[in-house]
């Protein structure tokens, strides 16, 4: 529950939330492994074993990653799925762990619903709670809802009154909230799960009551689309033209599908995905570039084909469960609620076509549980048969103690020092800001420490330096001892990742900007490095002006535009730092005698202020996980 309540507030940046949810997760598996009697007897049903072989292949595919830290910290943030769901299975309690997870999951989606509706109704903003994507909160909510109706129906069985009534107001508020996100997606999920559901338990389930929760859940839509004046009817009647709605990931699709045609066997690596993604993009997609919107092709592009093949033999494994435990004809409450987790596993397996939902860390780690106990509520029959795998070493309660405990302490140490590290990283780029550079250096420094592949601190470090060599006396003895530091670090950075475009960009600036440490070839490297900066990824603006500017010194003008007017074809998020690219492409085109050419950026300068304007008071922080990296650069 604590790790639940910690995934909730990760997207990506916060590493400190992910080191922390997957320790606690961490210490359960292992003290619920300490307390097994019987050493290691691991179960060998298809979902277990199908399960595991996902894991394993995702940790083989760290072996020929092109940046193993990051890979490596990709493998626990996907790898939440299998991790809850072995500390579940394992755990002496499962009833009783199930039962207090469930009622912590729901009552927290009711929390975090309030919250939604808060932002929603009073402070005019979407619904998106805690989370930064809408779309994943409402998937998150879909799955707790759905295991949930399963369990009103089985209390509409038992007349008892509270439960019921306090059940069909939780749900009503989690449909009400999924409404008002107005995803498509996640309704087309929420009805396909509902319609399984009423298929599955049509037998058990009085006809009246099936229809109470068709009731519920078209009465929230109707409620919330009042509430939004008519706007979630409009979006859903979208769905008629399948072709517009999926446009905007039709183009993320089309370039990820031709990278994964490019790494189809053993992928690019887990996490590298936004890194390698730059030099496939649509000039005109407009999305964030850290997902192909599409948990399969997402897999296939970092973890190779073995990747989604697996996972898709895992589905296919719960579903053969499932016809065999209704084969067996199980009484009705089980059955019902077999059939709620059922669907709140094919709605999230469906909706995973359209989102990354295994990159969400609540959906995960929830996924991890609903199916855990998915996988113990059908083998309840005393009679079914089940497999298990066992070694004679680790039957021995010493030897397994040990190695149990090696495991976990070596987990714990990597998820610390993660944590950790990503800790004084943050705190450093705080003091570089605020200007104390000293501090700063010393964070850095043991951020390094912790994790010594961690790119991002080395590029954070060396562009630390860039700024005090930048501030340091032209005649002062330590100039260059500076800046052959910040090369070192930058050449660190490059070998720790390849992929990292910024690692060129911060070069080349440190080039451009010290001519006389450079040497005479210093225009020819700067170039050079902005060169290769640029052909990783394209929409460094940034970069892209100060290389034009550079060209501009050297007097070759239509060079410096030939770059400013390759930038401008493409999509940026809004941000104040475009002005000065557009402002110089606008001038560059009214000295070529491009009148209307300069007067359409010099509308798109208008439009831009005009939009950070309106923004400004609204926008939440990007979902980034890089933007930290080099955020000491100008």
């Amino acid at each position: 529950m604590g790790a639940l309540g910690l995934a909730v507030f990760f997207h990506g940046p916060q590493i400190v939330l992910l080191a922390g949810a997957q320790m606690l997760i961490v210490l359960w598996l292992a003290l619920s492994l300490l307390r097994r009697q019987e050493g290691l007897r691991a179960p060998a049903d298809a979902i277990t074993v199908t399960l595991t072989c996902f894991l394993a292949w995702l940790a083989l595919s760290l072996s020929w990653s092109p940046v193993p830290a990051l890979s490596m910290m990709t493998f626990w943030w996907v790898g939440a799925l299998g991790l809850s769901y072995w500390a579940c299975t394992v755990s002496p309690e499962r009833e009783r762990v199930w039962q207090w997870a469930s009622g912590f999951a729901f009552l927290g989606a009711v929390a975090l619903c309030g919250m939604a509706l808060v932002q929603l109704i009073v402070y005019k903003q979407p619904p998106r709670a805690s989370f930064i994507n809408i779309h994943s909160f409402a998937a998150m909510l879909v799955l707790i809802a759905l295991p949930a109706t399963a369990r009103w129906l089985a209390e509409l069985r038992t007349g008892r009154r509270l439960p019921v009534a306090a059940l069909g107001a939780g749900l009503f508020l989690l449909f009400f909230t999924i409404a008002t996100t107005q995803g498509r997606g996640t309704t087309v999920s929420l009805f396909l799960g509902m319609g399984v559901l009423a298929v599955l338990t049509y037998r058990q389930v009085a006809r009246t009551h099936l229809a109470g929760v068709a009731g519920l859940a078209i009465g929230a839509y109707l409620c919330a689309d009042l509430l939004t004046r008519g706007a979630v009817g409009t979006r859903i009647s979208t769905l008629a033209d399948p072709a517009i709605a999926a446009l905007p990931r039709m183009l993320i699709w089309k370039g990820s599908f031709q990278m994964a045609l490019d790494h189809w066997w053993l992928g690019t690596g887990l996490g590298t995905y936004y890194l390698i993604w730059p030099r496939y993009r649509d000039p005109t997609d407009a999305s964030l570039g850290f997902f192909a919107h599409n948990d399969y092709l997402h897999l296939w592009i970092e973890g190779g084909l073995a990747a989604p093949l697996v996972l898709l033999a895992l589905y296919v494994a719960v579903l053969v469960g499932l016809i065999r435990f209704r084969k067996r004809a199980p009484d009705p409450l089980p059955s019902i609620e077999s059939a709620g987790l059922f669907g709140g596993l094919l709605a999230i397996a469906a909706h995973s076509m359209l989102d990354f939902n295994l990159y969400v860390l609540p959906i995960s780690i929830l996924a991890g549980l609903v199916l855990a106990r998915y996988r113990a509520l059908i083998g309840m029959n005393p009679h079914a048969v089940h497999g298990a795998v066992s070694s004679g070493l680790f039957r021995r309660p010493a030897v397994f103690r040990l190695a149990v405990g090696v495991a976990a302490l070596l987990s714990l140490a990597y998820l610390a020092a993660l944590g950790t590290s990503d800790y004084f990283y943050g705190r450093g780029l705080a003091l570089a800001r605020s200007g104390d550079f000293a501090a700063a250096g010393e964070s850095y420094a043991w951020a390094g420490r912790l994790n010594g592949r961690d790119d991002r601190v080395m590029l954070a470090h060396a562009d630390l330096y860039r700024h005090v060599v930048a501030r340091t006396p032209a005649d002062a003895p330590e100039r260059p001892v500076l800046y052959r530091a910040a090369l070192s670090l930058l050449d660190e950075a490059q070998s720790a990742n390849p992929l990292r475009a910024t690692v060129h960009a911060l070069r080349a600036r440190l080039y451009h900007e010290n001519p006389s440490l450079t040497g005479p070839s210093w225009r020819t490297a700067a170039m050079q490095e902005y060169q290769r900066a640029l052909a990783l990824d394209p929409r460094l603006f940034k970069t892209r002006h100060a290389y034009a500017r550079l060209l501009l010194d050297a007097g070759d003008r239509s060079a410096g535009r030939r770059v400013l007017e390759d930038g401008i074809r493409h999509w940026y998020v809004p941000n104040p730092a475009l002005v000065p690219l557009y402002e110089t492409t606008a001038r560059l085109r009214r000295e070529a005698g491009d009148a209307k050419g300069a007067v359409e950026m010099e509308d798109r300068v208008r439009d831009l202020s005009a939009r950070l304007a309106r923004l400004a008071p609204v926008r939440p922080a990007a979902p980034d996980r890089e933007p930290r990296m080099a955020a000491t650069m100008p």
